[in-house]
This record gives structure tokens, sequence and C-alpha cells, in this order.
């Protein structure tokens, strides 16, 4: 299943977080299709459950603890990268929620060249309000990108993007900070966002490029996210190794499967999920895994 040259970096890289990203874009990119991106989204997931079960098998548990890092790793989170590498670069940047790899390999193809990325981690529980605590030190995501403030050593202007389709026009302003509840609103709490129902991936990906593509028109944008999520399509028991309970992913009592994190128990790997065929949502996060926790920090090169 993997390479040589893979195993010797997983043995030996003290953390190979980046190079468990890059064999992932290395291996996945061929597999996705700009044209029907629902089911290159639904062949990715089955590699990456497939993937995941065998880092889980070969580390056991202690590859979800390498997942959640340590507290004095701070530097390593997403948020704090891509607020690093954007202030020194002279950047924007956009946090959108629920940002995931998929979406990384989504951007190398559509925005051909323009592209660098490298991997950070999140806070766990991952959702949007441990995200909002831990990082922005705010009780909603919302209120972190409203007026200025310092983050990472520079001042960044935020604003809340409301309509992906009608993106503000920036033109070649810096040091903006962006919040997009793409691809995360749509995909997982339409109604907690007012959307009338879920939406195809097709099209709530692509709206995702399109905001992507007009945010960096002029700047470079630093894109990176709060959390990731496993995708879960329409058959969630296929890309869940043994769904032992219909529970949410975090405060909840995961047996052997769970890990505390900061006196509260999150679940790891695949084994517990809500039940999503009530809702329709095709994503969910909140656990230990290697999709929800590894999230990628995007340049994309101003100018198209």
């Amino acid at each position: 299943m993997v390479n040589k040259d893979f195993l010797i970096k997983l043995v030996r890289d003290p953390d190979p977080l980046e190079a468990i990203l890059n064999y992932l874009v290395e291996r996945l990119l061929g597999k996705v299709d700009l044209a029907d991106i629902d089911a290159s989204y639904e062949v990715l997931e089955d590699e990456l459950s497939r993937f995941e079960r065998w880092l889980y098998e070969v580390w056991g548990k202690s590859f979800y603890e390498f997942l959640l890092g340590k507290p004095e790793e701070r530097a390593l989170w997403a948020l704090s990268k891509a607020y690093r590498m954007a202030g020194e670069m002279g950047a924007n940047v956009l946090v959108a929620d629920g940002l995931s790899l998929r979406e990384l390999l989504v951007l190398i193809k559509a925005l051909q060249g323009r592209v660098t990325y490298t991997a950070g981690r999140v806070a766990h529980p991952t959702t949007t309000a441990m995200a909002a605590r831990s990082f922005f030190g705010t009780e909603n995501l919302q209120d972190a990108f409203r007026g200025t403030g310092l983050r990472e050593g520079y001042e960044w202007t935020g604003q809340v993007v409301d309509n992906v389709r009608s993106p503000p026009k920036i033109g070649g302003r810096r040091h903006l900070s962006l919040l997009t509840y793409y691809p995360d609103a749509p995909l997982h709490s339409a109604v907690k966002y007012g959307f009338v129902q879920i939406q195809k991936v097709s099209e709530v990906i692509g709206d995702l490029v399109k905001i992507i593509s007009e945010l960096s028109r002029v700047s470079d944008l630093v894109v990176t996210g709060d959390h990731g999520y496993i995708f879960l399509g329409r058959s969630p028991n296929r890309y869940l190794w043994r769904w032992i309970g219909h529970t949410e992913r975090h405060g909840g009592s995961y047996g052997d499967h769970g890990l505390d994190v900061g006196g509260e128990v999150v679940a790891m790997g695949r084994f517990h999920a809500p039940d999503v065929l009530k809702s329709g949502a095709f994503i969910v996060h909140g656990g230990i895994s290697l999709t929800e926790s590894l999230v990628p920090i995007i340049t994309v090169k101003g100018g198209t």
C-alpha cells in the first residue's frame, strides 16, 4: 500500500505529519475529476479510510495521540501557521470552516501552478467553537472577524464573507482576515446557517474554489481551516470501520476508542458518528481522525 521511502519517513521523522500530507497528495491527486467532484469525493474517502485504518493498525492508539500534538506546539496549529505565513508575506488570510485535504487536492488541480501547501494541526475536539476559544479567544468564530486585531504579531482587519457567490472586492488590499463558513455549513449544518437543504458537494466545492480564486485575484492568499471532517456521503457505513453507535464525536462514552482531551473524552478513528441519515448531512467532525485533525495551510499566488 505504501512505498519504502514513505515508511522510512514515518519511522525516522519526529513529526511525520508533513510526510503524510505529501504522500496523500501524490497518491490521490490523480483521482480528482473536476468535472465530477461528487464521485471524486466518494473515491477519495475510500482511499483515506483505508489509509487511516492502516496507520491505526501499525501505530494503534498512539497514532491518535500523535494527531493531538502537544500543548506547547501551538506554533504548528494550522491557524497559527497561516497567520504567521501571511503576515510575513504581506498576504491575506481566508479561514474556511471545515477545510480539509480534499479541498487542497481540488485547488491544486483548479488553480494550476498557483498553489503551495504545508500541514497543520487543529485544536480538539475538532469543532468550530473549540477553534474560536482556543486560538481566537472568542465564544464563536464570527466574533473573531469583526474589526481589527493582532494575530501572530501582525494587525489584521476582519471580515465575514456572507455570500460566497458575491465575495468582497478587495483589490490589492493586504492583511485582511476573512472568514467563510464553506464548506462546513452547507454540507454539515444546513439548518443552523439558514440553508434550505444540504447542497450537492460539487456545488459547494465549486463555490469555494470560485471565492478563493476571486480573493486571490491580485494579492496572495493563505487559506486554512479550523478543523477537517470525515466525509460520509449517503453511505455512512461505507466509510466508518465498525459503526458502534450513533453518538456525537466528543463528550460521549467511547470505550477503547476515545481519548481524554482536557477533561473531555473525544472519539478517535472512524468507530463513532451521529445519525447523519436523519439530518442528511454529508460530513461529521468533532473527533480525532486523520481527516478531521490534519488541516492544510494553502498559499495561493495572487494573479489570475
